[in-house]
């Protein structure tokens, strides 16, 4: 668990990261985007762009700001520009 989560949140981060290695995630994240195709609904997905960051040798933990799930404040350009790329197609 990233050492900066704080102790009221350790149980909470261990689940996610556990989620995270067993692949529940994934399985969600292809959920999603199978039911946004059939309805044919953009996905902005930045899951595999994370991903992607951690395969590359990128501590993706080390980008997030309380340890868990929200990205430092350097991140959101990510977000932000995968947002405006999903609107541009």
């Amino acid at each position: 668990v990233n050492p900066n989560v704080l102790e009221r949140y350790i149980e909470y981060a261990g689940n996610s990261m556990k989620w995270q290695n067993d692949g529940l995630m994934d399985k969600y994240m292809e959920a999603g985007i199978a039911t946004a195709k059939k309805y044919d609904v953009p996905v902005c997905d930045v899951y595999t762009k994370w991903k992607k960051l951690h395969s590359h040798g990128i501590d993706i933990d080390m980008l997030l700001a309380e340890g868990i799930n929200h990205p430092i404040r350097e991140m959101h350009e990510l977000f932000a520009t995968s947002l405006l790329d999903t609107m541009m197609e």
